[in-house]
Order: structure tokens, then sequence, then C-alpha cells
């Protein structure tokens, strides 16, 4: 009798303090949070800057994805911790249900890589016939257009906001090259227009062909 009362106190004590474990959230447990909100792949970065615990519900995460910083705060759901909010660069706090990763590849006229240029998203707009795009600029004359840079591979990562094109619906993106930039154009020499199904959770473009 006396090796049952020792045993089951035991497990319990066992049973406990995995469960606790298993609701605790670090920078680590962060960091495959934010790995399956936005779907990344092992070729992806994802480098934690900072962590900090503002409570046991929530904690917020600086991280750096393939070379871009972006904060992100990390709350606890029924089903676990899911990323719920994304700090956007006016510096507030927009449900992380709106964003997804538009991902792609930037080669030349040789198919070699092209790495360490900006590439910006813009809203694609067709006004009277004539092809226009969306610039955006916050408080304080923030440029708002969501952007990346390319990695040595010259694959890049932006994490946008799908409302961002929300007005027409189409976006295009501008990469820098060569000392210059210009909008992505077709054969035609037409700008590329890229459209989102509003169901999509994530953009893959594949690669990208630029020349000078």
């Amino acid at each position: 009798m006396t090796k049952l009362l020792i045993v089951v106190p035991l497990v319990l004590l066992l049973c406990f303090t995995f469960g606790c474990q298993q609701n605790e959230i670090d920078s680590e447990k962060a960091a495959h949070v934010i790995y399956d909100a936005f779907m990344l792949e092992e070729a992806d970065s994802l480098e934690i800057i900072e962590f900090v615990l503002e409570s046991e519900e929530t904690a917020v995460a600086k991280f750096r994805l393939n070379g871009n910083r972006l904060t992100s705060r990390i709350s606890r759901s029924e089903s676990g911790w899911i990323l719920s909010e994304i700090q956007n660069r006016e510096d507030d706090w927009v449900s992380a249900e709106y964003y997804l990763p538009i991902k792609g590849t930037v080669i030349d006229e040789f198919d070699d890589a092209v790495p360490n240029q900006n590439v910006t998203l813009y809203e694609l707009f067709t006004d009277e016939g004539a092809i226009k795009v969306g610039i955006r600029v916050g408080k304080g004359g923030v440029f708002l257009n969501p952007d990346a840079n390319t990695n040595s591979q010259g694959s890049f990562t932006i994490i946008a906001d799908r409302r961002f094109w929300k007005e027409s619906g189409k976006f295009t993106l501008k990469v820098t090259y060569k000392g210059g930039s210009g909008y992505l154009r077709d054969l035609n020499n037409i700008i590329v227009s890229v459209s989102v199904d509003k169901n999509a959770k994530k953009v893959a473009l594949g690669k990208i062909k630029v020349s000078r």
C-alpha cells in the first residue's frame, strides 16, 4: 500500500511537469511557430533576434527571415501557440491572418543568381488603358510597400499584407539590378501582373529573370 501511495504522486507530478513544458514558449518553439505559420522550407534562413515573454499568454519575437527583419506576437490558443500578429512599419500590430509569404528567385540573362538586390512589391492598376503602380506612404513619410533583399542564391521572401493589393487584386515587383531598377516585364515588354487567390496561404513565383 505504501508503494502505491508513492507511485501515484510521482506519476501525477510527471504528467503535470510534462504538461507545463508543453504549454511553455521559448525562442526555439517561437521559431517553429513562425516556420509553420509562413510555410517555410529547409532553404529558408530563420533567426530569432530577440524573444520577450509578455505574459503567460503572449510573447514577442523579433526575427530575421532570409536577412529581413520582422517583429511578431505569438499567443496561446486552444490548439497551442500561434503566430497572432505582425508589427508593420508604422509600428501598428496587425492580425497575422492578413500576411502571407511571397517567394521567388531572381536570375539574370545567363540564368545566374542575382544576390543582394532589393525586390519591392507594388499594387498594379489599369487606368484608361495605362498601367500604373501604387506607392504607399505612411505616417512620417514611411515607405510602406513590402520589400525584401535577395540572398546569396538570389532567393527572396516578402512577408506582405494581402490587403496591400486589395483595391486592384493584383501586384507586380520592382527589382534592383546592376545599379538600376525596373518593374518585371514579359517578352512583349509588358509589366508582369500577379493575381493571388483570396484563400492562398503562400505565393511561389519561381524563377524571375531580369536583364539590362
